[in-house]
Formats: structure tokens, C-alpha cells, sequence
């Protein structure tokens, strides 16, 4: 008698993850420790992924997909696989569809997918943001996010399916634009460090990430200040500075471009607020 597959959460091997649930679909950022190699498994939902940080080999349908950042892929309910990390562990954004909810992705969903696409890594970036600074807003943000990436996800797949990897030289200027996002570099010495022409470059990498070098640097710049809004007490012209961008209203228009509100509601409205309250002034305890 044939046993029956047990099926595995999309957490196992990770150390640190948060969840949250959308309309019809279960939302999970988690991080995987570096050189972590995670056996055989299935899921009992498919699978639909993005790299945020770091990468992993996911080995799948007598494939190797190859997932650095700004990788997308697609796991089909059931669909075995392994996963090795990278040497710089991996940080991903998973969305576990109902099938019966997402019917009009049913298709793309039935099938291993893998794409690369700057837009929809800077989405599951944002999906990301909201479910670790929750509000009760958050989940109708997730919920439109997750159907723009999959509704990218499909469009961007019928233009051109990827079924081979990334020249190597196109993934190390994609692993220069992320150590080096904050500075003022150029196209040209992208392409110089890489051993490519600057127009083969800008052509090459819009055709795999979706997005030009500078509106992906942009990016990385704006998800870097999402981030340290929350952690630290830089005014917002110092983080504009650190971040590279040329001043405090330069900043403050990108972010609104991507997150759709200024740094100083962003922080506001997420930043840790105190656990206990100040004690009164001596003045203030007759009031």
C-alpha cells in the first residue's frame, strides 16, 4: 500500500518568520539560515515566491532554479523539491494561495514557474514591511499587493518564460547594485566591473529584472529608509543623505512614489511606541 506524502509548512528550516493572513491565501517573510540545505518536501498548498535577500537553489521537476534577489518563482501544490542556501542565508516572501480563491491564476499556479522581475521583488518588499509593522490596514494592502504580483507574474511570463539562468556577469552587477545602492555609481563602471558593454548591461538586465539599473537602485534606496524609519533617529535629511538621495524632498518623493506615503507618516504610524508611560513632571501631578 502506497504511503501517504506528509506535507511540510513553508517555515521549516527557518529559524525566524512572521505570518499573516490575506483574502484567500496565507502571507509568510522568513529568513533561512547560510548554507542550510532543506531535504525533499512537499507543500499542501502551491507556492508562489520571492526572493528578497540572499538566494537559494531550489531543485524541482528535474530542475535547478536558481533564485537570487528579485527571483519569483512558482511551486505547484504537491510538486517535490529541495532547497540549498546560499552562503548569505536567504530572506523570501512566500504566498500560499487557496486554488479555489485564485482560480483565475489556476494556470500559472499549476505549473513551475521561475522569472525575474525588480517590480514584483519591491512589492513582496512592502508585503514584507506591513506584516512586521502591523496595523489594521495592513491586511487590504496585502491583499491588493499579493494580486499585482501575480497578476505581473503572469503577464511577464507569457512575454518570456525563463527557463534558463542569468549570464554570471548579470548577477554580479545585481550583487554590486546591492552593496553599493547607497553610493553614486554609474553604468559604466557597472558594466567595466562586470566585463560588459554599458548598453549590453542596461539591455540584459531590464530584460531579466523587469526594471531599469536606476529605478532598481532607487528602489533598494527607498526600501533601505522604509526600514531604518523604524529603527533608528535619523532626522529624515541624514537619511536621505546616508541613502543616497540628493536631498530631504528628493527622498520624500520617492517614497511617496513607492509606498504611497510620506517617511514621516511611515514612521508614525510604525514606529515602536514606549511600553510604559513617562512619569509626570513634579508640575504636571496636580493638573
Amino acid at each position: 500500500m502506497k504511503q501517504r506524502q506528509r506535507h511540510v509548512p513553508v517555515t521549516m528550516g527557518s529559524p525566524r518568520f512572521q505570518t499573516m493572513e490575506a483574502t484567500g491565501c496565507s502571507v509568510i517573510e522568513a529568513w533561512f539560515p547560510p548554507n542550510a540545505e532543506l531535504p525533499p518536501h512537499t507543500h499542501d498548498r502551491p507556492i508562489f515566491g520571492v526572493m528578497l535577500r540572499g538566494a537559494f537553489d531550489s531543485v524541482i521537476a528535474h530542475r535547478t532554479l536558481d533564485c537570487p534577489p528579485a527571483a519569483v518563482w512558482v511551486e505547484p501544490l504537491g510538486e517535490r523539491h529541495a532547497n540549498r542556501i546560499g552562503r548569505e542565508g536567504a530572506r523570501v516572501l512566500v504566498v500560499q494561495p487557496d486554488p479555489a480563491t485564485f482560480d483565475a491564476f489556476g494556470g500559472f499556479l499549476d505549473a513551475v514557474r521561475h522569472l525575474r522581475h525588480a517590480g514584483i521583488a519591491a512589492d513582496a518588499n512592502r508585503v514584507a514591511q506591513e506584516i512586521n509593522a502591523a496595523d489594521d490596514l495592513s491586511p487590504l494592502v496585502v491583499d491588493g499587493l499579493v494580486q499585482t504580483m501575480l497578476a505581473a507574474a503572469v503577464r511577464r511570463d507569457r512575454v518570456r518564460p525563463f527557463h534558463d539562468r542569468p549570464p554570471r556577469w548579470l548577477l554580479l552587477a545585481q550583487e554590486l547594485l546591492h552593496a553599493r545602492f547607497r553610493e553614486r555609481v554609474g553604468l559604466s563602471a557597472i558594466a567595466a566591473a562586470v566585463g560588459v558593454s554599458p548598453s549590453h548591461l542596461a539591455r540584459e538586465f531590464r530584460a531579466y529584472f523587469g526594471t531599469t539599473l536606476g529605478d532598481y537602485v532607487r528602489d533598494l534606496r527607498v526600501e533601505w529608509v522604509a526600514t531604518q524609519l523604524t529603527r533608528t533617529a535619523m532626522t529624515l535629511s541624514e537619511m536621505g543623505i546616508a541613502a543616497g538621495f540628493s536631498d530631504q524632498s528628493h527622498l520624500t518623493r520617492e517614497f511617496r512614489r513607492r509606498f504611497g506615503t510620506t517617511p514621516g507618516e511611515w514612521r508614525r504610524l510604525r514606529a515602536p511606541r514606549p511600553r510604559f508611560s513617562p512619569r509626570p513632571r513634579d508640575d504636571e501631578d496636580c493638573r
